[in-house]
């Protein structure tokens, strides 16, 4: 239980820096940096879903080749190292002169994983053992298994080991001085391929203690397994997302989740004007910067429907309960939003040529969609509350006492 939990969380981070680094590959084709980092994220994904052992025991049973998953696993984790040493020489060197190296690491990594793949068939391992169980069961007494194991560790402790030393080293050259981020991120790689090759280096020395009847390995071969691929997959996943960009991404999130609610409430005004690219779905910039299109146009058709008795009266409750500024602003445009959509929904419509307040030009006078989505999220927000109080209070509005913000809100403010 504790490896299936373990490794789906993992499994879970790495998958959500692959679909943050493929993203950024999508809106610039052709980097070919950003194509080796998408594929040293992808590998560790795939093969952290593929060591869950409940994940082994499902393509063992649907391929009918026991063990079959310790194979998968093995070429991963080989895919691994070769995509790191290929990430490291496209940090340090241009393009051109980075391919040149790489067709030979993955060359050898591949001709690796075809080493072990005729190892593992050569094996008799008839009894399906999942996980690690599979060398301690094993290894002691089938020369082959044995074999697989060392093609499969070395070359990968190998790998990591040169990748720990080029980025910890290129991370010290004054080269990197003025780049303070790159420097860092070289540092986390660095990190990530030490720890990786702590793991690959004590799993040879456990193996060789199975093989040998040494001592029993079974617990540390266990305790490794949870403990050190965990602390490479934070190390990589810092260095591929970037805490800047991943704290940016996810307050995109946030917001989009706060304007959801006045979208949804919206809605009825146009609902055929709602459009969400297929490909962008998940992607919070074009998600918020599609509500906040559709907010202002539905605002334009409810705006000659604002009316200035709701206007004053909004104004006057804002004011007794101690709102100033963009927040009194807001709470007088929520409750005139609402107001104005009640009359939509009971079937009015502006009459032409209507007018609309006189201040309602300068409320929307946004430089930057930055701007204006601070705008909306302050709208959603006061319209969030009004609609809760109005529910509270059976749907007749009274005067209120603000509601605290939140650090996150007032640093908004």
């Amino acid at each position: 239980m504790i490896f299936n939990i373990v490794f789906l969380s993992v499994a879970t981070v790495w998958t959500f820096a692959f679909a943050h680094k493929f993203r950024q590959l999508r809106a610039h084709h052709g980097s070919p940096r950003l194509l080796v980092m998408c594929a040293a994220v992808f590998f560790p994904a795939v093969a952290t879903w593929l060591a869950v052992p409940a994940t082994q025991q499902v393509i063992n049973r649907v391929t009918g080749w026991p063990n079959v998953s310790i194979l998968l696993v093995a070429s991963h984790f080989t895919a691994i190292s070769a995509s790191w040493l290929t990430l490291g020489l496209f940090v340090r060197h241009s393009a051109d002169m980075a391919w040149k190296w790489a067709r030979w690491v993955i060359a050898a990594y591949a001709l690796d994983i075809v080493a072990m793949a005729v190892l593992f068939s050569l094996s008799n391992v008839p009894v399906e053992r999942v996980h690690n169980d599979f060398a301690v069961t094993y290894v002691p007494h089938q020369l082959t298994v044995f074999a697989f194991y060392m093609v499969y560790l070395l070359p990968a402790a190998a790998g990591t080991l040169i990748l720990a030393y080029w980025c910890l080293t290129w991370a010290k050259m004054d080269d990197y001085a003025q780049f303070p981020r790159l420097r860092r991120r070289l540092r986390l790689l660095g990190l990530a391929g030490a720890s990786l090759n702590v793991y690959m280096v004590l799993m040879v020395v456990n193996v060789i203690a199975v093989r040998f009847d040494l001592y029993d390995s079974g617990p540390q071969i266990k305790a490794l397994a949870l403990t050190v691929p965990t602390v490479s997959a934070l190390s990589l996943f810092s260095a591929a997302v970037g805490t800047s960009s991943l704290r940016a991404w996810l307050s995109r999130w946030r917001d989009f989740f706060t304007l959801r609610y006045l979208h949804r409430a919206l809605r009825p005004v146009s609902p055929g004007s709602v459009m969400v690219i297929n490909r962008q779905r998940l992607d919070p910039y074009h998600r918020v910067r599609r509500i906040v299109i559709e907010l202002n146009d539905w605002r334009l058709i409810l705006k000659p429907l604002f009316d200035p008795a709701v206007y004053g009266a909004a104004d006057r409750w804002g004011r007794e309960s101690g709102l100033t500024g963009e927040r009194l602003t807001a709470a007088v445009e929520a409750a005139q939003l609402r107001a104005a959509l009640r009359a939509w929904q009971r079937g009015e419509r502006p009459l032409e040529g209507a007018e609309a307040h006189p201040d309602d030009e300068q409320i929307l006078d946004a430089s930057s969609i930055e701007a204006e989505v601070d705008w909306w999220l302050r709208v959603a927000r006061a319209y969030k509350r009004a609609t809760e109080r109005s529910s509270l209070s059976g749907g007749v509005i009274r005067p209120h006492r603000p509601v605290p913000l939140s650090s996150g809100e007032e640093g908004r403010r």
